[in-house]
């Protein structure tokens, strides 16, 4: 996550003893923005929430974000429904005001789902309400999925139990390729595993007690499931080609490390 203004320039206080690595890992969306309106600093939990990458947001006007005002609720706290990149759900912001290293006054912006109440993951399965769901795709949406690999990761460091990720793109010129990608998706996968949409061309899945060897089969039964869907189509089938990055969970991994180590695999496939 790249910000235009370091964290230890508009949080002096609190730049030691991994203030900015907790602060990053809340299940909330953290934002910063100065007096004239330019967003300077944004969390992970920001990211997954407005399903945007932090280059994105910061160095923007809170207004370009993709974000809809709603009307105020009744304990005046802003509310906003996220728009574009596959997400609806809605936010309530609430603000502070907070000054940096130089005296100059910020806005601190705190971000939750308004519908976090309403989000119930089976301990299993992962799933959740209808209102976690990518309407296009049938999977669990960013702020659910990221949800889900923060859970799972809880778990593997209290019982140690093993779990893997795949990061998937899906490279095609058609629209309607994520539909069939995520109908594949969901036939090769156990009822275990947590499917979701990261972003507008990414699935990430989820796969509990699942080992690094054990991915590569999975992988080449996803291949095959699209080969032959391809094979036996009318022509209507959308072409495409798929990339793949993978992370296991190690010893003090967090949801933001893994996902690193998947996606660096993905630049160097």
């Amino acid at each position: 996550m790249v910000s235009s203004m370091d964290f230890e320039q508009i949080f002096p206080r609190l730049s030691e003893g991994g203030t900015e690595a907790l602060l990053q890992g809340l299940p909330v969306g953290l934002a910063v923005e100065n007096e004239a309106g330019t967003v300077l600093w944004v969390n992970q939990g920001l990211e997954d929430l407005l399903g945007c990458a932090g280059e994105s947001l910061s160095g923007q006007s809170f207004a370009d974000w993709p974000l809809k005002g709603l009307r105020p609720g009744s304990d005046g706290t802003e509310r906003f429904r996220v728009v574009g990149n596959g997400e609806s759900h809605k936010l309530v912001c609430r603000s502070t005001q907070i000054k940096d290293a130089d005296g100059q006054s910020l806005s601190l912006r705190c971000f939750s789902p308004e519908t976090t109440a309403k989000l119930s993951f089976n301990s299993a399965a992962g799933t959740v309400s209808d209102g976690g769901i990518d309407a296009d795709t049938g999977t669990l949406n960013r702020l659910s999925i990221s949800q889900a690999i923060r859970s799972e990761v809880s778990r593997s460091r209290r019982y140690l139990n093993p779990f893997s990720v795949i990061l998937m793109v899906v490279q095609s010129e058609h629209h309607e390729a994520m539909r069939v990608a995520a109908r594949i998706l969901k036939e090769q996968t156990r009822w275990a595993d947590i499917l979701g949409r990261w972003n507008e061309r990414e699935f990430l899945l989820i796969l509990p007690e699942t080992d690094g060897d054990s991915v590569t089969g999975l992988i080449a039964k996803i291949n095959k499931g699209i080969e032959a869907l391809a094979s036996t189509g009318n022509g209507d089938t959308p072409t495409m080609e798929l990339r793949f990055g993978i992370a296991s969970w190690q010893r003090g991994d967090d949801a933001n490390l893994l996902m690193e180590r998947a996606r660096s695999v993905l630049s160097t496939d």
